[in-house]
């Protein structure tokens, strides 16, 4: 249990990287949330979502199933497998709220957390608005602001190397993707995070496994 909250929150971690690490500083980045959001936290674009995209943004949660068609994406966990919403105190639930609430409640962004039987590893998945100055960005550039953010991070921390950018092929489509490989005493273990925005929001979709796992997680996502 320990490990996988800590896997979680390293997710969290490399996602929030998108959104906050070029501002430079915690101070800093205050300010702009402060500026951007107005009173209780809800961005501009979750308030005025019409009712029917906040049904299709907020997607729909069954066992072992979550389905978006707002971004046209469905991931499923075969038997055995676990997917639930978590909140940012890593707490699990299968019930699921609104975007609007989870910014209300502080969670910023709809978290999915997904494992899958006889796979080291997990898929998350996170719903969220994108900040202003990331709306019209392609996959291609959030992926590579991604990779610069945490080549930023790893560097603040004398960590040594990072991601890359690369194509990789999830649900049959070939998106770029932001991938790190690293060598655990489990052996080779990889990290690939992809981005697809549409409109104001964005769906990151975030995989980590030892060995040949990645695969496996990535053939629980398809495209409806």
């Amino acid at each position: 249990m320990k490990k996988r909250i800590f896997a979680l929150l390293l997710s969290m971690v490399m996602f929030f990287a998108l959104t906050a690490c070029s501002a430079g500083s915690v101070a800093s980045l205050s300010g702009a949330e402060e500026e951007s959001a107005p009173k209780g936290g809800v961005p501009k674009a979750v308030l005025e979502l019409s009712e029917e995209d906040e049904i299709l943004l907020n997607g729909e949660l069954k066992k072992g199933e979550y389905t978006n068609r707002y971004f046209g994406i469905r991931i499923t966990v075969p038997e055995g497998g676990t997917l639930t919403r978590v909140n940012d105190e890593a707490t699990e639930s299968t019930q699921i709220i609104s975007l609007a609430e989870s910014y209300e409640k502080e969670e910023n962004g709809l978290f999915f957390w997904a494992e899958i039987p006889g796979v080291d590893g997990y898929a998350a998945v996170i719903i969220k608005a994108l900040e202003e100055d990331q709306v019209g960005m392609s996959e291609e550039e959030l992926a590579q602001k991604d990779v610069e953010d945490i080549w930023e991070i790893n560097s603040r921390f004398e960590v040594e190397g990072g991601p890359e950018v690369t194509t990789m092929t999830l649900a049959g489509e070939e998106h770029p993707a932001s991938l790190n490989i690293t060598q655990t005493e489990s052996g080779e273990q990889k990290f690939a995070c992809f981005f697809l925005p549409k409109g104001n929001f964005i769906c990151l979709i975030d995989f980590s496994a030892t060995g040949g796992g990645l695969e496996d997680l990535m053939a629980c996502v398809e495209r409806i």
